[in-house]
């Protein structure tokens, strides 16, 4: 055999290898993504089953910054938390977290609170808007479902949630949203 051949044999072998090598590092690369992302799937539907099952000490644990001594869930988010039904829509990985996509259907407060002052009412006190919006949280006719997002950091091996603005107007039913839109001029400036 010649040098020459002998030479290009080498190389060929050297970039089969090569090839061989970056596969292998891909396939790794995207089983670790897949991984994340799954992680970070599971972290927000065990972060949703501890909210609707009201276990305050569950989803503080679930937070990244999680209060050392836990609320319990007042009796408007009780009764609100278990009527909420969830399903996780997907994930995207990000330099160093990971977005979990989900569709929350929950009480549509601003359709129950609107109802509540078309009422011919002498007062509404604020026990009239936790009774109502509570009622209404049964009533299909006061439902929505809520696109949003949760971000999912990864510290360790354990994956916590940074809650987001979307994430948490879902969870308590459009009434972040609602209040924000009321001290919101028409051309969108506070």
């Amino acid at each position: 055999m010649s040098m020459k051949k002998q030479r290009k044999q080498a190389i060929i072998l050297e970039l089969t290898l090569l090839t061989i090598s970056f596969v292998i590092l891909a396939l790794l690369l995207l089983w670790n993504i897949q991984d994340r992302k799954k992680g970070a799937e599971e972290c927000v539907s065990q972060f949703m089953d501890s909210y609707i099952q009201q276990d305050a000490k569950r989803c503080a644990e679930l937070l990244i910054h999680n209060p050392s001594n836990p609320q319990e869930f007042s009796h408007a988010q009780s009764a609100l938390s278990q009527t909420i039904t969830y399903a996780i829509t997907g994930s995207k990985m990000n330099r160093d977290s990971v977005t979990v996509y989900l569709e929350i259907e929950n009480v549509d407060f601003e359709k129950a609170f609107t109802q509540l002052l078309s009422e011919d009412r002498e007062e509404i006190v604020v026990e009239d808007i936790i009774n109502f919006t509570i009622e209404s949280a049964r009533n299909t006719d006061y439902r929505k479902i809520y696109s949003c997002e949760a971000t999912v950091y990864r510290f360790g091996e354990e994956d916590k949630i940074s809650m987001t603005r979307t994430f948490s107007n879902a969870l308590l039913g459009g009434i972040s949203e609602f209040v924000s839109s009321l001290f919101t001029t028409e051309g969108g400036a506070s």
